[in-house]
C-alpha cells in the first residue's frame, strides 16, 4: 500500500486545503481534495466552511469507480467550549458487474463539547 497527504492553511486569511492519495500494489487507488475557509463572522468564535471531493478506482472490484463529495460548515462558541457542525455528502459507485447501484446522500450534524 502507498499513501500520502498534505494540508496547508494560510493563517491571515483562513484559506486552507488538503490533498491525500493512495493505493494498493495489486489494484485500487484514490485521490481526495479539500478546500476551506475559516473566519470569524461572529464574536462568539470561528466559522469554517469546506468542500471536498474523493475519486477512487478499482477498490473491491476491478473496474469500479467510486466518488463522493461534500459541503461542510462548523461554528465554535469559544466561551462554552462548544462546536456545532453540519455536513452534506453525496456518494456514487459503479462497477462492471451489471448491477445498477443507486446514488446516496447523507447529512451529518452534531455538537462537540470540550471540557
Amino acid at each position: 500500500n502507498w499513501v500520502g497527504s498534505i494540508g496547508v492553511m494560510h493563517a491571515p486569511t483562513g484559506i486552507n486545503g488538503a490533498l491525500a492519495f493512495g493505493g494498493e500494489d495489486d489494484g485500487g487507488e484514490y485521490i481526495y481534495v479539500k478546500g476551506g475557509w475559516a473566519t470569524e463572522f461572529f464574536a462568539i468564535g470561528k466559522t469554517a466552511f469546506s468542500i471536498d471531493y474523493y475519486d477512487g478506482s478499482d477498490f473491491d472490484t476491478e473496474g469500479s469507480e467510486s466518488k463522493n463529495y461534500g459541503l461542510h460548515v462548523s461554528q465554535k462558541w469559544d466561551d462554552y467550549g462548544v462546536e456545532g457542525y453540519l455536513g452534506l455528502r453525496w456518494y456514487e459507485f459503479e462497477d462492471n458487474s451489471g448491477i445498477d447501484y443507486a446514488d446516496a446522500s447523507s447529512v451529518l450534524a452534531g455538537i462537540r463539547w470540550r471540557f
